[in-house]
Parts: C-alpha cells; structure tokens; sequence
C-alpha cells in the first residue's frame, strides 16, 4: 500500500489489506477494518513460524502497536498528536497497553478493552480481534472529525531473540522517544445506509476565559425528522445557572450545530449537560480563569523576587516562576474537550504556594513532593526537577540524598514519587531529588549532565547535605554507571536497575563508559537485573559484574528470576544492603 493510499470506510463494512515484508516470508498480516458508532475495530490473522509472550511483547514480539493519529495535517504531514496503543498477550494474558500520547509514555494497561488473541499452535495461526472505543481515542470522534491516521506494526520475536516487523507505511521514528511526528495513512469515516441516529458534541474550549461558552453539535440522521436539543450549565452544587433549550430540524445524513451560552455568573468549576430529546448524551467539566488573576499572581511573584536572597528563596522564586510557565503553557496549548482540572489544580497550588513563600520565605515547609526548578548557569533557563520530603522535614538538619535519574520516555515525577514513598515505606528518610533532563531520552549525556551538577549543587546550597546516593532504572541505570564513573567523588552508594554501562546504538568511547570505571571502587554499588528483560538484556550486565568483581569492585548483585524491564520487588534487597556495614 502506498503512501498515497488511504482507508475509506464505510460503517459496519469491512475494509481489508495486509502487511507483509518484501525480505522475508513471516510474519504476514491478514487485516481487516471497519467502525460502529462506538468503537473502531480491527481484526487480524497473523502468520508466523511461533508465537511468543512476555514483557513489553506489543514492542518486542510477538504482538501488535498501532499509532493512532488524531489530528491529521494537510497533504498527510507528520503529526505530533496520536496515541499508540500496543495489544500482546504478556504471561499467557491478552492486554491493551496504552503506550503513548502525544509523547509522554508508558501510560498503563486498559482494563476490559475486549482485546481477543487465539493462538493456534497447531498452524502457527493467530488470530486478533482488537476494539479501539472512541474514548481511547479523545477527543477524536469519527462524526465530528472524519479523518482519523493510522500507522500499524507487527512485531515478530525469532528464536534468538531478535525482532522482525512488518508495518503499514515507513516511519522511523515510529515509536522514537526523541521525535513525536508520526506518519501515517488516512482513515476516512463514512456512514452507511444501515447506520442509526448518531450524536456527537464538542466545546469549543472547556476553559472558560470570557463570559460565552461554544459548542459544537454533529448529529447523523437516517431520515428527516425533528428533535429536542437542550444544555443545562450547573455550579460544582448542581445549582442551574444558564439553560439552553431548542426544536431543531435533522436533515438525512450529517447535520452540524453551532450554540453560543453567554455566562455573566463568575462562579467555577461549571459542569455542562447536553441533551438530544430526554436522553443525556454527554457532560463535561469547564473552569472559569479571569485573565486578570493570572496578572495578579505574576505580579506578586515579581514582588518576591525581590525579598528572595537566601538560596531557598531563590529557589522557591524560581519554583514559582517555572510553575506560571508551565500553567500558561496549559492554558496557551488547551485543546477543545479537554478535561480543565489540570489548569484549576495547577492555578490553585500556584496561589498557595505564593501564599507560603510570601508567608515563610520559602515554600518547603510542610511538603511532601514538589516539582520545581533551578536557573542554568550555563543558558539561564529553567530547568525543572522533582523533591520528595520526608515526614516532618526540616530544612536546617542534615539529610541523606537521593539524586534519582529516570528512565528514557517518562518525564521525573513519577520515578521520583516512587522513590520516595518506597523508601520511606521501608523506614530511611532521604531527600529525593530527580532531574527531567533537557530531553526525556537524552541518557544525561552533554547538557542534561551539566544541569544534574548544577542541581546538585542547587540544593547542597539550599538543605544540609549528608550521604549521596544515586539510583537508575533503565536509561537512568546507564546514568548511574555514568556519573559515578565521571564523578565518583560525587557518590557514596549507588544503585543499577536494569541498565547497562554501555548503550548499543554507539561504540563512541564518549558513551561506552565501562573504560573510565577504575576511578569509583570506593562507591558501594547495587546492581539488580531481571532475567527475562528483552529491553536492556541480562547478558551484558553478568559480564560486566565479573569485570567489576574481578577488578575489586565493592557489588552486590541481584537477579531476579523470569522477571522482564523492572517488573520485580527489590524492597528487601534494598533494605539488606542499605543496613549492611560499610
């Protein structure tokens, strides 16, 4: 199929294709597609010489990732908003994964989803029945949009553990965690003679910045015909405040709407219900801003800057004046139907943690986790990172630290929540700080590396600096084996979690750092691998901790049996080597 080709579907008819290689026999793909009012759907009979399960197997084999592009450009241009969904069986279970939208990754599991794979073992068969709702895929809606794009790949694990894919159009940066433009072909939705009554609304925005609300209604109907259409506007107490109620015309096929609500009641949050006859089709979450509390709240932050001399003042000012950025990023890239109670959260934190600073001086005063940020020496930019405190902190005792670095994909906040609430589960009282870096993958390598000493240092400025430790999964484990070989005066333990020393897409001596460990047998490490990881596999992990103890490295190694890329518990092995001697 050609770049030039398309999908035009028709619904409840089948639209068939295949995906096969022009290098080898297997796999190859037997596809077909069509679409309901609820959910695209997508069958496929997929011939191969096995078939195989395991962690991550939507990515590695044997299973299926499909890119879902929402927001389809002129001439089928690259776009940077989709979602990737991956469908596998992992230990002898089928699974949706969600593994990406619009560039942030990872993003977990979809519970009940109807995915169906059987296997016949028999014929080396497998046959997969794969239902995307329309609510996977908000807020595109066939009716309302039309053009959805789509790029499909099989992925095919051999026996040596390699894998063989098959894709519906070339993309290099399929599943790239650098570059978020993905291409695609296009899927044209189309109605059919036997298609029923169908509904589907959009707000305009659902942040409300003036007093008038927009929306736009797409009803599809089989026949001429007249209806009621109604929108009811309630406070967060369900009080009425506006009310909106019309006879309308349907015309046979698509019929477009386009209501304006004019608000003069200040009060938010709103909620908005929309009503076709007496049936509740949709609702929706909407938050009134006044562009004059943004003012304010930059206003009284500049006010601070100018009191703020200590370091956890500077710090908190730079906090403060990341943490507007960001919020007016949000409200700068806010999309239509998208849910607004990130913006209000982020806006009401905002107030409070002026209110602290302006209160205390700083805002690290009964805290458990926050992101932050520090100022570059190098560039001047800020350059976020994440803190989790633990109970009852005090910023004028001393602390041990944990710098933790991420892995590639997904920003530092989770990894940095996890740390901490886990350490402290298991009864030591670290800080926690954690670098995003300037890019999700770039492996602290250049100025990521740069920015995690400036941060180091920001904070050894700011709190009471005790034990270091540093701790990585994935690509942060190679982070690990980085910094502490580079700076080993930097560490006092450190912790590997599924990473290697050395990254297999360059032989760069830059980037394979296992030459320049000699420097760090002072830093006490631990290292821990899962046996049946696929991403980063065990292989050059064994080989380097025989180097490491055949040098006199101090290590403690760890496997963990049948486990893949960090589904493994290693609580107990972490408290065994925390509360050895030294």
């Amino acid at each position: 199929m050609s770049l030039s080709s398309l999908f035009d579907l028709k619904e409840g008819e089948w639209f068939e294709f295949k995906l096969e290689s022009q290098e080898q026999e297997y796999p190859k793909c037997e596809m077909k597609m069509t679409f309901t009012e609820d959910f695209l759907h997508i069958k496929a009979v997929v011939h191969d010489l096995h078939f195989k399960d395991g962690d991550r197997s939507w990515r590695y084999g044997d299973g299926f990732l499909i890119n879902f592009i929402t927001k389809s450009l002129p001439n089928n241009e690259p776009s940077d908003k989709f979602y990737a969904y991956g469908f596998s069986r992992i230990a002898g279970n089928t699974v949706t994964t969600k593994v990406n939208q619009n560039g942030v990754f990872y993003l977990g599991s979809i519970e009940d989803s109807g995915l169906r794979i059987d296997v016949d073992e028999v014929n080396n068969i497998a046959y997969y029945d794969m239902k995307i709702t329309w609510e996977m895929l908000y807020p595109f809606h066939p009716l309302m949009h039309k053009t959805l794009g789509i790029n499909i790949r099989y992925n095919s694990q051999t026996d040596e553990g390699k894998t063989i894919r098959v894709q519906l159009v070339p993309d290099d940066e399929f599943e790239s965690e650098h570059e978020h433009n993905k291409h695609y072909l296009p899927v044209i939705f189309n109605q059919s003679e036997t298609s029923q009554l169908q509904f589907a609304f959009e707000l305009i925005s659902n942040l409300v910045l003036e007093n008038q609300i927009s929306g736009k209604l797409v009803i599809y109907s089989p026949e001429d015909k007249e209806t009621h259409f109604k929108i009811i506007v309630k406070d967060d107490k369900h009080n009425v405040i506006k009310e909106l109620f019309k006879t309308i015309h349907l015309a046979k096929g698509l019929n477009n709407f386009l209501e304006d609500i004019v608000i003069t009641d200040n009060t938010t949050p709103l909620r908005i219900d929309v009503f076709v006859d007496t049936l509740e089709l949709f609702n929706y979450k909407l938050y009134r801003l006044n562009p004059q509390d943004l003012i304010d709240l930059t206003q009284r932050i500049e006010n601070f800057e100018k009191v703020a001399d200590r370091p956890i003042e500077r710090s908190s000012y730079f906090g403060l004046k990341y943490k507007l950025e960001e919020l007016t990023y949000f409200i700068e890239s806010f999309g239509s139907n998208e849910d607004p109670t990130e913006i209000q959260q982020s806006f009401e934190d905002l107030q409070k943690l002026i209110a602290k600073c302006e209160s205390l001086g700083h805002f690290y005063y009964d805290l458990d986790f926050i992101t932050t940020a520090f100022e570059s020496p190098d560039d001047k930019t800020l350059q976020p990172y994440s803190i989790g405190l633990p109970k009852d902190f005090d910023y004028k005792n001393e602390y041990g630290f944990i710098l933790a670095l991420h892995g590639s994909g997904v920003d530092e906040v989770g990894f940095a929540r996890f740390i901490a609430k886990n350490f402290q589960k298991m009864g030591f009282n670290y800080v926690v700080i954690a670098p995003r870096g300037r890019d999700l993958s770039d492996h602290y390598i250049g100025q990521t590396e740069k920015d995690v000493f400036a941060m180091v240092e920001t904070v050894k400025e700011m709190f009471h600096v005790g034990e270091m430790l540093i701790f990585g999964f994935s690509m942060g484990a190679y982070g690990v084996w980085r910094l502490t070989f580079l700076y080993p005066d930097s560490f006092d333990r450190a912790i590997v979690g599924s990473g290697s020393p050395k990254l297999p897409w360059s032989d760069d001596s830059d980037v394979d750092v296992r030459h320049l460990r000699h420097n760090a047998k002072h830093i006490d490490y631990l290292v821990l691998h899962g046996t049946a990881d696929r991403a980063v596999p065990i292989d050059g992990t064994r080989e380097f901790i025989t180097t490491l103890n055949d040098d006199g490295f101090n290590v403690t190694y760890k496997e963990f049996e049948g486990a893949g890329h960090g589904d493994y518990d290693p609580a107990e092995t972490i408290i065994n080597w925390l509360k050895k001697p030294k």
